[in-house]
């Protein structure tokens, strides 16, 4: 399809769709983070669309760019392929496929915000986030991998609603949220570990996705309650308060995770839950 005009890529389009997740992000962050866009012209990667490999692509992207003069580390972070839907393989279905805490991305082609928010997502340490049930009954007869979804965030299930930012903890362990607006709490109160943690007390939780809200010392935006580590993970208990997101649906209480933060990588973290109560 290389000489094949109907294959042509609208750039423009492609670079709105980045515009916008990077304002997302900027968002999400209280302009903490910034993801920008160079896109590059369009190139032939003489890989069959017939049953194209992730890793293949991901191979001749870095090529391609390599070939433009592009340094990883100093002209770029991370690549992200606008691909036209294959016959077959990972992109088959449209959407699209990324590394989680890794840098690369796969898109369907034409690009909307709602997919690139999402895998720009698994990229910055999210895998899939469920409910509490367990992994195995995914390989059971008729069950789809999206059963188990909580419709908390972007990387839940969530990802049809304008605002659907990473849950509190994710946005903690990036520093968006400061360690002076989190309240850590044990049953044993302060100790050596957690000279901060309490025991009790009557606490007021804001909205921990409203970009008009700034997080500040007086303006608290989650409970972190330490379970154990394990290794390089620390498994947590987090209550939150999601005011603004997935169309005010948790705004009438709590929302109670499990989750756990594996140390290490490109992003410094995997970041996984599971929910006890999303929707408060």
């Amino acid at each position: 399809e290389e000489n094949d005009v109907n294959y042509n890529m609208d750039n423009a389009q492609i670079q709105t769709t980045y515009d916008n997740n990077e304002q997302y992000y900027k968002d999400m962050s209280w302009n903490q983070m910034s993801v920008t866009t160079e896109i590059l012209p369009q190139a032939a990667s003489g890989i069959s669309k017939v049953n194209p490999s992730m890793g293949d692509v991901a191979t001749k992207a870095r090529e391609i760019v390599s070939d433009a003069s592009k340094v990883e580390g100093t002209d770029y972070d991370a690549i992200s392929v606008g691909y036209w839907q294959p016959d077959a393989g990972n992109l088959a279905n449209g959407g699209g496929w990324a590394s989680v805490n890794g840098l690369f991305s796969w898109m369907t082609y034409p690009h909307n915000l709602a997919v690139l928010r999402h895998e720009v997502g698994h990229n910055f340490g999210h895998p899939h986030h469920k409910k509490d049930v367990y992994e195995y009954r995914n390989s059971r007869p008729n069950l789809q991998e999206s059963d188990g979804y909580d419709g908390f965030d972007m990387m839940s299930g969530g990802n049809g609603y304008d605002i659907s930012h990473f849950a509190a903890a994710s946005k903690w362990f990036f520093n968006w949220i400061p360690d002076s607006s989190i309240i850590h709490m044990q049953l044993e109160g302060a100790t050596d570990n957690c000279p901060t943690c309490l025991s009790s007390g009557t606490f007021t939780l804001f909205s921990f996705d409203d970009k008009d809200v700034v997080p500040t010392p007086d303006k608290k935006m989650g409970i972190h309650i330490p379970i154990s580590a394990a290794g390089n993970t620390l498994y947590s208990y987090w209550l939150s308060y999601r005011g603004a997101g997935v169309d005010g649906k948790a705004a009438h209480g709590l929302s109670v995770h499990v989750s756990w933060l594996s140390l290490g990588g490109t992003f410094g973290a995997i970041y996984d839950s599971l929910r006890y109560d999303a929707f408060g």
